[in-house]
């Protein structure tokens, strides 16, 4: 927006006027950190270390390909087309559930990959946008925050049911996303300082 109402105040010989900010990023990130002392904080990190705890499953996916002696983080993307037909089908799934289009996908990805594994127990990441808040609307900064997904499959559920559980958990994880991932996977700076 900025680069568009400078680029029309040149075209027209204006001076260009830009609205102020309410806060800037490292107003957030200060905001951040004084949220992590709260009572509100403590539980959104309750239900990360609950819903992670115990033994983190490793997927182990089949390849017809070995794996290098040395371990590197190359990879490729493969892209997959779902017809109109398909697609609009399972938004009337999602609708008629209760659920979004993004939570069939989910459902599907999650028993595709047991297919492939024959693991029940899957940690999906998906990235969330971060701007819970009307004053992140229009700042330029990197607000990503990466949810962990764990879901569990019973083979012998059906596909509702598990359709229903997919849907639960991800509305949880959605309540607790201000929770900044890093800090339930590694120590934050201030703990790193006290040690």
């Amino acid at each position: 927006k900025d680069v568009f109402t400078y680029y029309q105040a040149f075209k027209g010989g204006k001076e260009p006027s830009l609205i102020d900010l309410p806060i800037q990023y490292k107003d957030y990130s200060s905001w951040q950190l004084t949220q992590l002392e709260e009572d509100l904080s403590k539980s959104h990190k309750s239900y990360w270390l609950n819903s992670l705890s115990g033994n983190l499953p490793i997927l182990d996916l089949p390849s017809s390909k070995q794996r290098p002696r040395i371990k590197t983080f190359n990879g490729r993307v493969s892209r997959a087309h779902i017809d109109s037909k398909t697609t609009k089908k399972l938004k009337e799934y999602s609708q008629d559930n209760g659920g979004s289009l993004f939570m069939s996908l989910l459902a599907v990805w999650n028993i595709l990959i047991y297919r492939y594994t024959s693991k029940t127990d899957i940690i999906i990441g998906t990235p969330v946008a971060g701007r819970e808040h009307a004053d992140l609307t229009n700042q330029i900064g990197f607000y990503v925050n990466t949810l962990a997904l764990r879901n569990r499959i019973n083979p012998k559920e059906s596909f509702n049911s598990f359709f229903k559980k997919i849907k639960e958990n991800t509305l949880q994880a959605y309540d607790h996303q201000i929770y900044p991932c890093l800090l339930y996977t590694s120590p934050s700076p201030r703990d790193r300082q006290k040690s």
